[in-house]
């Protein structure tokens, strides 16, 4: 019966992990020994949605939400946080128990309230509110296990944005118990009780890229040289990479192993205010002004002019439209027009120092359309490879605020995180460059020999793809003897 040991590292950087690859001998080892590449996360690559698509192999239009917040019905305004019981698809926690397996996960988003794993055990995410409230499934076990690690138990770590005194000595402590406590419940739990799958999810290679990229990248907008920090991800690269190997040495060589992110991490250089924007360029409309940065559902928005308005991650812009939205003002055969008038504009986009900005587009109808289409944004903006982020409050000073006049937060997320795979059965093909966050668990679920739904869009990816035919073969191979075969 095969046994499978997965350690997320949120926000893994494939380019920081090959740099520092000596640094890393667990994850070079598997490197070596498997397959690992770059791996192309959802758009938009944010937490909360990249891991409940990776564990169910379902992107964010088969879950209904793009973001921290899941858009209620066709609302203008009313977003909720996301949790554990939006997330009605199948996935790793529910498929594989049904097959007679042993699951545990810890700390994998979205599972607040925790998820209830028959014949497993579920540790909440960083989205759980407090330790007051039950964050362990079976309920009966939270005390229990969280007296296996460190205390106070940490949800998570995070820097008001606005703080003006950071103690950062004190931050980075506090990342490292957060993700030593991850790995001390999974191991506890990989000794103590039957396992076939073990998932547990690191925040702090997460929240340490948010908060000591300055101190790394020397063309950060607030570069700081201060020896003090200057290791700081990489030593939490170092201090999991660690306890992956202590894990790994508890699974024993018979046990497959999967290190992933569910995207990467880069500095950040700036913000563009898009819903100033989108008043700016006669897509949004205000009834009066707005001198000071306030939430949409607090400003004085004539939605019956309004075309367009912005809310989440990244860039993710709805269309009003007739039918569609309470107030719809858009024809729904006028919504491509608006669209390429959107693109149009956007594609004129320049930085605070005036330099042009590249911009990405991405329609929702060329990427999504599973049965909760409808609640996702209908247009996505990626500025200079999410350097740029977007902020979806209106009435900034400007229409684009560059990174040194921003707060705490020195990171974006990155489109591709990182994955490598290795263990019995995993051929030593090393470095893929096509690899898919919705690969995930399909090739789990293939690895563990149970049913892949159908509807799932991803690939298995440790098994060679028969893309041709033995026609196809035959026809292509005659039609290139010519130039290269001969």
């Amino acid at each position: 019966m095969p046994r499978m040991l997965v350690v997320g590292l949120d926000a893994l950087s494939p380019t920081l992990v090959e740099q520092w690859l000596p640094d890393l001998p667990n994850i070079q080892r598997l490197m070596q020994s498997g397959i690992y590449g770059p791996l192309e996360s959802i758009v938009q690559p944010v937490t909360p949605v990249a891991w409940p698509a990776m564990i169910s192999g379902r992107d964010p239009s088969h879950l209904g939400y793009t973001d921290f917040l899941c858009r209620r019905d066709t609302s203008y305004t009313d977003f909720r946080l996301v949790h554990s019981r939006m997330n009605r698809v199948p996935t790793l926690a529910t498929l594989l128990p049904a097959a007679g397996y042993h699951v545990h996960m810890v700390g994998v988003p979205v599972s607040y309230p925790p998820l209830e794993i028959p014949g497993g055990v579920c540790v909440s995410c960083f989205m759980a509110p407090s330790t007051n409230k039950s964050i362990v499934h079976p309920p009966d076990q939270q005390q229990h296990l969280l007296q296996q690690t460190t205390t106070p138990y940490i949800l998570d770590a995070v820097v008001p944005e606005q703080a003006a005194d950071v103690d950062r000595d004190a931050l980075l402590h506090q990342l490292h118990e957060m993700d030593r406590q991850r790995f001390d419940i999974a191991r506890y739990l990989m000794q103590t009780t039957p396992w076939d799958l073990m998932f547990m999810v690191a925040m702090g290679t997460d929240r340490v890229g948010h908060y000591f990229m300055r101190f790394l990248d020397p063309q950060h907008g607030k570069y700081d040289p201060d020896p003090r920090y200057r290791n700081a991800i990489r030593d939490q690269y170092r201090y999991c990479d660690e306890r992956l190997g202590e894990l790994m040495a508890i699974a024993g060589p018979d046990t497959l192993v999967l290190v992933v992110s569910d995207h990467g991490i880069q500095r950040l250089d700036g913000k563009l205010n898009l819903n100033d924007w989108l008043a700016a360029h006669g897509f949004l409309y205000l009834n009066s002004p707005v001198d000071t940065p306030t939430p949409l559902a607090k400003a004085p928005i004539d939605w019956s002019r309004t075309r367009a308005w912005a809310q989440g991650y990244a860039g993710q812009i709805y269309l009003n439209v007739q039918g569609r939205e309470p107030q719809g003002l858009i024809p729904p055969d006028a919504v491509d027009a608006v669209l390429a008038e959107l693109e149009a504009s956007l594609r004129t986009l320049t930085a605070a120092d005036g330099r042009s900005l590249p911009v990405t587009l991405i329609r929702r109808n060329t990427i999504y359309d599973g049965p909760h289409a409808n609640r996702c944004p209908d247009l996505f903006v990626q500025i200079d490879g999410l350097r740029h982020l977007t902020s979806d409050q209106i009435g900034h000073r400007s229409l684009v605020t560059p990174v040194a006049d921003l707060g705490n937060d020195d990171a974006s997320h990155a489109p591709a995180g990182f994955m490598a795979l290795a263990g019995p059965g995993i051929p030593a093909e090393g470095r893929f460059a096509a690899l898919q966050l919705l690969d995930v668990a399909p090739t789990i679920l293939q690895l563990f020999d149970v049913p892949i739904p159908t509807d799932l869009k991803g690939r298995v990816i440790h098994t060679v793809d028969d893309v041709y035919s033995d026609d196809d073969m035959s026809e292509l191979t005659n039609r290139l003897r010519t130039l290269y075969l001969s």
